[in-house]
């Protein structure tokens, strides 16, 4: 049975009130738009009777708990005051609690949000800015707190690499990536390489406490086989090109292709300088060569000069020999000494031997403190290079 009582309004025999229709499905059903000047209210009935939005008819929208008062849009079990069950767009957005000035909004592991310090941001008092920092303290560092390598990179590409092997000692590797102070089964530490190094070049430490200041292609330590015995530490090469250290505390200033495989022993710079025992120094030059007993020579610079005895002295010039013991050859060319205490001040091609009518005492070193100068034996042979140092080529 149905009812009208005024036009366009309809009340069936349930009590539904239709407006603009005459099938009310609802106690209220309005067929068409509704505006209000005043409060809409709406409480339920029953319990489990939420206020619920349809759009079209059946698909339900949105809905407020009539229990918890909580909206949902998308959902029918809203479980927050505002429930939305897919993405929210808006304009704008505050949440006062916690807020200050710099924080983010952080969530937890159940997704709760909060205001939290930035690990970057001019707010927070937690970061390294990108324009400096101020008012820092001495507990403020820039590192890490666990054992792990800390890079840093220029295009993405490693210049320096901080690594820390023991408790004490760390490693710094600056320069190419391809620099190393590791060796294979071998855990070194205070190893440094400040820069350098290329491709086919590299910089390689591979003894304690070794240092390479810069340059490419240069070795500090001894690198394959039975070496390997931590024996060449504290070596330093100041920089150049292939220069190898690998005597104990050795040191290379510079220069080219350059070996120091004696202990304590020192080599300027200069090329093709070779010194192989204890304590010598080469100044400069290029293809001198301490070797032999020459503990405690030295050669100044010049070409191709060799020392082959204990305490010999070459200050300069070319093609000299001393191999007498505490002998001395000023410069010239060409000039030798096989006897203790020798002493040529210069010239080219003099040599002392000792006792000239005992040849075979010159050749024991056994005559002391003979001395020549303007003799001329023959030309002594040119002396090539010996290629000394491990090909580094294709490291990286």
């Amino acid at each position: 049975m149905m009812a009208r009582a005024l036009p366009g309004v309809t009340v069936n025999d349930l009590g539904y009130v239709g407006i603009g229709t005459m099938t009310p499905e609802q106690m209220l059903h309005v067929a068409g738009n509704i505006k209000t000047n005043g409060t809409v209210y709406a409480s339920a009935y029953s319990s489990n009777s939420p206020f619920i939005m349809e759009a079209p008819a059946g698909t339900e929208r949105a809905r407020i708990d009539d229990i918890s008062g909580n909206f949902g849009i998308g959902t029918a079990k809203p479980s927050e005051k505002l429930d939305v069950a897919g993405t929210a767009q808006m304009t704008g957005f505050r949440l006062p609690t916690g807020a200050m000035s710099g924080y983010v909004l952080t969530s937890d592991g159940v997704g709760l949000g909060t205001w939290q310090q930035s690990s970057g941001g001019n707010g927070s008092t937690n970061h390294w800015n990108l324009t400096g920092n101020a008012g820092t303290t001495a507990s403020n560092f820039l590192g890490t707190t666990d054992n792990q390598p800390l890079e840093l990179r220029v295009n993405n590409q490693r210049i320096f690499r901080f690594e820390l092997p023991n408790s004490s000692s760390p490693n710094i590797i600056g320069g190419f990536v391809g620099n190393k102070v590791t060796l294979t089964g071998v855990g070194l530490f205070g190893a440094t390489i400040s820069g350098g190094g290329n491709k086919g070049a590299v910089n390689w430490v591979t003894d304690n406490y070794g240092t390479i200041g810069g340059g490419a292609g240069n070795l500090a330590g001894r690198p394959t086989g039975s070496e390997i015995t931590q024996a060449a530490t504290y070596v330093t090469i100041g920089g150049g090109h292939n220069n190898l250290a690998s005597g104990l505390k050795s040191t290379i200033a510079g220069g080219a292709d350059n070996e120091a495989s004696g202990n304590n022993a020192a080599i300027g710079g200069g090329q093709w300088n070779l010194a192989e025992r204890a304590y010598v120094t080469i100044a400069g030059g290029q293809m001198n060569e301490a070797i032999g007993v020459s503990t405690w020579a030295s050669i100044g610079g010049g070409l191709r000069n060799k020392v082959a005895n204990e305490e010999a002295t070459i200050s300069g010039g070319s093609d000299n020999q001393a191999n007498g013991k505490w002998s001395t050859i000023g410069g010239g060319s060409g000039n030798v000494i096989i006897a203790r205490y020798g002493t040529i001040a210069g010239g080219g091609r003099a040599e002392s031997v000792g006792i000239p009518l005992a040849p075979i005492l010159c050749l024991m070193n056994t005559a002391p403190w003979v001395a020549a100068a303007g003799m001329r034996p023959a030309q002594l042979p040119a002396r090539k290079p010996t290629p000394h140092l491990p090909q580094l080529a294709g490291e990286i």
